[in-house]
């Protein structure tokens, strides 16, 4: 028999058993002309036909304890089994579809052929035993959408060998221990056959893409390139990755590696994210040039996003991170998602970027810069609305706190400072991270009043406001939903270093190791409704809803703080309100992240504290850090942090600052590790 005429009953004869027919020998004297018109699918009996499961009809793979049921592990099986179809009639039809492709790469796709019949009858033979019938649960075509137009071999290959077959791989090993746990060694020894012949499945691919793919590039690079979407790198693998069975298969390590930590949706629509410590700076004035501290912020920090974001998510960064680091990341169950390079100072984003064109549910921006609404005219995103700077403006937080004055004149200014028992504090209207800020009292100095003057002609209005003796700093995370409904997210606390300037935030219940007298000012002396948490999710509710009025989406926060005063404790709230993410989301995002009952800070640590620890640079300080909390993780049911050190950043990039969270059995043991670096313990 002739190659073709095989090719051709595989995929245009619908009796499975004919499919399933493995010729003695195969000729290929006549390979004919290429297949002109690609069928929309295979031919097949009616009962074993594409069909889109809806509703109740839908079945979910199954998963946990369902394999411990004949008819859970049987369904597993019924995937497997369209899956070994799907690749046997996806090989047909490349057979047909290129004729002229070297002889023994099509000897090599027809022995695959007879692996692949074998497969499928292994899968019917262990369904059958367990109970199920083929074409009982619906079958997908995903498979055969993503590779039936591919324009070549060798897109053919690094989509079908060296994507669908290299997850295989992990699929393989995976449940050949888990039908084995649970006692079925036959279904087991029949997956152990499956991943040798798979293994020498993504060999063959990879054999023949070496050979057909530029020189000039790697085989990472090549594959990228031939890939067609919907295929992804993220297609090539599953959880547990196994690292032996793909150098088994002649995967080179750097292939490897980059596998191991890369990171796209697979399907669903991702969001784009990326940081931007400047969004009150450009709201400002967006034609000012961007202060060199923020730039260095912006490099430093730009990876801190994906503490907010899910796996298929995508992050923008100016320089895509190390390997090292996004491997050691994953290691400690922290979210990799796709970074995406892209010319964040730049005034938009190129005609021709990857992102462009690309399906997307919506960009999340750290705040709505200006510049967000040009980046989301180019991605065809909504944008945020620049008309609503004001809500990022301190006057506009000070309308609910009664001991805030807002003034427009250097004699306004000094005549609500004449007004307040001891020192205020003056804020710019527009500021973030203590910055454009300055303690004064009446009547102003010289250096006060020029101070004024600047800010007043730079910002046109500053706050002025008592400045009272803090003893905790809290804010109030809440998130606006499309339709305006606001949605609290809770009270957490942040840390401070001994002159006021924003160290972090505390990742763990923020009431635990508070000293007794202000653990029970804050828990309302044991009344919940009289609690600081009670007064500032009210708080969050009325201020959220304001900024829903005003026509603000997405993510918020207010900062708040207790005071210590002659009567006992205050609680000062709400110092500010940020229309944006905040560095509080963060450290809320991270709380999954630690095993129960553990202590974490999540920290920003700046080149003067490098001087403090003793350190030459940021990588010594993360040793330092390293050292004291050694890695400690809970690996079931997913990795959790118990102890150690986990950089949201990368030390050895690190400029001027580094974002890490830091984790211990206890509270006091995360001071004693802070007082091991010798800097200034954080308020």
């Amino acid at each position: 028999m002739e190659i073709r005429t095989f090719a051709e009953r595989v995929l245009f004869e619908p009796d499975l058993a004919a499919k399933l027919a493995a010729p003695a020998h195969l000729s290929d004297a006549a390979p004919g002309d290429p297949l002109r018109v690609i069928p929309r699918a295979p031919a097949r009996a009616p009962g074993l036909a594409f069909r889109r499961a809806v509703g109740a009809a839908k079945v979910k793979f199954p998963k946990g304890d369902a394999l411990e049921r004949d008819e859970g592990r049987g369904t597993v099986l019924h995937f497997f089994a369209n899956h070994e179809l799907l690749a046997l009639e996806l090989m047909a039809l490349a057979l047909l579809r290129f004729p002229d492709a070297p002889p023994a790469f099509r000897r090599g796709i027809v022995g695959i052929m007879a692996d692949e019949q074998r497969h499928l009858g292994f899968y019917l033979d262990r369904m059958a035993a367990l109970g199920v019938e083929f074409g009982q649960v619906p079958l997908s075509d995903f498979f055969w959408s993503a590779l039936r137009d591919v324009p070549d071999p060798a897109s053919f290959v690094a989509g079908m060998s060296l994507t669908l077959e290299q997850a295989n791989l992990d699929f393989a090993l995976r449940y050949a221990k888990a039908f084995r746990e649970v006692g079925d060694e036959a279904t087991g020894a029949v997956l152990d056959q499956v991943l040798a012949d798979e293994i020498r499945h993504v060999a063959h691919g990879r054999l023949w893409f070496e050979r057909w793919k530029d020189p000039a590039d790697d085989l990472w690079t090549a594959w990228l390139k031939a890939l067609v979407f919907p295929m992804t790198p993220a297609r090539a693998k599953a959880e547990p990755f196994d690292r032996a069975v793909r150098e088994a298969a002649g995967l080179d390590p750097a292939f490897i590696d980059r596998l191991r930590i890369y990171s796209r949706s697979k399907g669903r629509a991702p969001t784009v994210h990326w940081f931007d410590p400047g969004v009150e700076e450009a709201l400002r004035d967006p034609t000012a040039p961007v202060p060199t501290v923020v730039q260095a912020f912006a490099a430093d920090l730009e990876t801190l996003p994906a503490t907010l974001c899910a796996a298929d998510d995508v992050v923008l960064v100016r320089r895509r991170p190390a390997a090292g680091f996004l491997a050691a990341q994953q290691a400690l169950g922290l979210t990799v998602p796709e970074y995406v390079e892209a010319p964040l100072d730049g005034p938009a984003l190129p005609p021709d970027h990857p992102l462009v064109g690309r399906g997307l549910s919506g960009l999340a921006p750290w705040g709505p810069h200006p510049g967000a609404t040009r980046w989301a005219a180019a991605l065809g995103a909504e944008p945020p609305d620049p008309a609503r700077r004001a809500l990022a403006g301190k006057p506009w937080a000070a309308q609910f706190r009664a001991e805030a004055t807002v003034a427009t004149t250097v004699e306004a200014v000094e005549a609500a400072l004449a007004g307040l028992p001891g020192d205020g504090r003056l804020k710019a209207a527009f500021g973030t991270a203590g910055r454009h800020q300055r303690r004064a009292r009446a009547p102003l100095a010289d250096a006060d009043r020029a101070w004024i003057q600047a800010a007043l002609a730079a910002h046109g209005a500053v706050v002025v406001e008592p400045e009272h003796d803090r003893v905790l700093d809290l804010n109030a995370l809440l998130h606006i939903e499309a339709d305006g409904a606001v949605r609290v997210l809770g009270v957490h606390r942040f840390l401070t270093t001994p002159r006021g300037t924003y160290r972090g935030g505390v990742v763990h219940p923020w009431t635990r190791g508070l000293p007794t007298d202000l653990a029970r000012f804050v828990t309302g002396e044991g009344d919940a409704q009289a609690s600081v948490t009670a007064h500032l999710l009210a708080l969050a509710e009325r201020v959220g809803a304001a900024l829903a009025a005003a026509g603000h989406r997405g993510p918020a926060g207010l900062d708040a703080l207790v005071a210590r005063t002659p009567q006992g404790f205050e609680l000062v709230a709400p110092l500010e309100v940020n229309p944006r993410t905040t560095l509080g989301h963060v450290a809320r995002a991270l709380a999954p992240r630690i095993a129960p009952g553990c202590a974490a800070w999540c920290v920003l640590l700046r080149r003067p504290d490098l001087k403090a620890a003793g350190c030459a640079d940021f990588p010594a300080l993360a040793r330092r850090l390293a050292q004291a909390l050694p890695t400690q993780l809970q690996r079931t049911p997913k990795p959790h942090l118990r102890q150690g050190v986990a950089p949201l950043t990368d030390p050895e990039r690190a400029r001027q600052v580094w974002a890490t969270l830091l984790v211990a059995p206890r509270p006091a043991a995360l001071e004693a590790a802070w007082r091991v670096t010798g800097m200034p313990p954080p308020q």
